[in-house]
């Protein structure tokens, strides 16, 4: 059934966000590495990625990203002091590249080279590390991202809680 959107009262347009948040939180989904339940608390990056940001204490956020390639899907995440969520949202390239390290590994395990492949030159790009050498094994490039990741997070020690 479809409600004109100028006969609502403001009662009523409070009430319907609410009901399609319900909705959408239908229960956690399952990706390559973790749980991911959905938060109502979460606030979205709006730039189309899967990307939340979501209070976990004063000044702590936590920073999940979802990554989908080839029919596969990984979550990687962040733990950040940080004064808002808008500052804690700078560091989900970490959470990014995290999840694309995880897919990454997992098609190498399932022979699906080339999504590994594209996955690591993925997650080099987040973290802004050079992608230009193209003739490495997905291999050289899932451990070229693993070392990146590490250096990214030792490089901003202090903004993590982890």
């Amino acid at each position: 059934m479809r409600i004109p959107l100028r006969i609502l009262t403001p009662a009523l347009v409070l009430a319907v966000p609410l009901v399609v948040a319900a909705g959408c939180a239908s229960g956690p989904r399952r990706t390559a590495d973790a749980t991911v339940a959905p938060d109502p608390r979460a606030e979205s990056a709006g730039d189309g990625f899967d990307l939340q940001v979501v209070p976990s204490g004063p000044g702590r956020f936590i920073v999940t990203a979802i990554r989908r390639l080839g029919g596969r899907a990984a979550t990687g995440d962040a733990a950040v002091r940080a004064s808002s969520p808008k500052r804690a949202r700078e560091h989900g390239r970490l959470a990014s590249a995290r999840a694309w390290l995880l897919l990454g590994r997992e098609a190498v395990r399932a022979g699906t080279t080339d999504v590994a492949r594209k996955a690591a030159l993925y997650g080099l790009d987040d973290l802004g590390a050079d992608t230009t050498a193209t003739d490495e094994s997905e291999t050289t490039l899932l451990d070229r991202l693993e070392k990146q990741v590490k250096a990214y997070r030792k490089s901003h020690f202090a903004d993590f809680a982890e």
